[in-house]
């Protein structure tokens, strides 16, 4: 996921652009998230693996102040899965990166209200990486 992507929406439209770097002696994975316009919307995420729970895990900031954060996250089958902790109307979102190819990476959000029953896509991104 290291690099620098271009990012569309499943339908194909311009959803913004996002900078990949390894940083803290290659421990934690940073993403720098910029809109397109006229979202004006920027957000940077920290994903590493918790040493106590060997679980992948991401932090989520933006420039809105909202703080997501995503715990438990497995790859298996070539594919990483975070889920959220239930919020207050007991939703939990799903977040899931599907490695498709060496250069295309989809990041799926959905959300369930039934503890996993049923999910509803929220968001459905393409990257699409444009250098190393």
């Amino acid at each position: 996921w290291i690099g620098e992507w271009d990012v569309k929406s499943a339908t194909g439209q311009q959803a913004g652009s996002s900078s990949i770097q390894r940083i803290l002696g290659e421990c934690v994975i940073y993403e720098n998230w910029t809109s397109a316009p006229p979202q004006n919307y920027a957000g940077k995420s920290f994903n590493l693996v918790n040493a106590t729970t060997g679980k992948w895990m991401q932090t989520w900031v933006d420039d809105k102040g909202a703080v997501i954060e995503f715990i438990d996250g497995e790859y298996k089958d070539n594919k990483l899965v975070f889920i959220t902790k239930p919020d207050a109307n007991n939703q939990i979102t799903r977040l899931t990166f599907f490695n498709m190819e060496p250069n295309l990476v989809r990041q799926l959000f959905e959300v369930t209200t039934d503890n996993g029953k049923t999910w509803a896509t929220t968001t459905d991104l393409y990257y699409k990486r444009i250098s190393k």
